[in-house]
């Protein structure tokens, strides 16, 4: 078995980073298990553990939902948090894309992994940039601070042109990810 994620890799520029930096330096008291910069990613599915034997149908499915992709721009923009106002849960940077492209790719995503018993999760695709997991948080103040202050703050603008599959193991110090195949779209 083999625990399996499809994503579009984001590499953090400075300003991206300042950001971030700014965050965790703000809320160092709370419990939060940062994400490493270097594994920064938006999630297009999560496939868990998947038999050795299944990789190769992945893959295939995989490139067929580069099938009429073009590059596009997306802005990561904002700072929010799921879960309720007294208890958040992940802390994330917002994902915009105005021609809704990213959502498209994540559709064809969707429809090409499903053949395959992968479930279309059914849910709104909410594209964001995870940047950590809280663990405790005991004042959420600094937080709806950070929050209104950054508002719609523009930290980076990406060009994507692929996406991957990748494999993480979990290990004490954290997920290790491993690119397994990338898929370039036709420029």
């Amino acid at each position: 078995m083999i625990r399996l994620f499809v994503a579009v890799k984001i590499e953090p520029q400075e300003s991206l980073m300042k950001a971030f930096n700014h965050v965790k330096t703000r809320l160092s008291d709370a419990r939060i298990s940062w994400v490493n910069p270097q594994n920064l990613h938006i999630t297009l599915k999560f496939l868990g553990d998947t038999p050795d034997k299944n990789v190769e149908k992945v893959k295939e499915q995989l490139r067929a939902a580069t099938q009429g992709a073009k590059p596009f721009t997306l802005e990561i923009r904002g700072l929010g948090s799921f879960g309720n106002t007294s208890n958040p849960r992940v802390l994330w940077m917002g994902i915009f894309d105005d021609r809704h492209r990213l959502e498209k790719l994540y559709r064809s995503v969707q429809e090409q992994l499903e053949p395959l018993g992968y479930e279309n999760e059914g849910y709104f695709f909410r594209p964001h940039l995870t940047l950590g997991r809280i663990r405790e948080m005991k004042d959420t103040i600094v937080l709806r601070e950070l929050e209104s202050s950054f508002g719609m703050i523009l930290f980076q603008r990406n060009t994507i042109d692929s996406f991957a599959l990748y494999k993480s193991q979990l290990t004490p110090q954290g997920p290790v990810y491993t690119m397994l195949e990338k898929y370039s779209f036709k420029k």
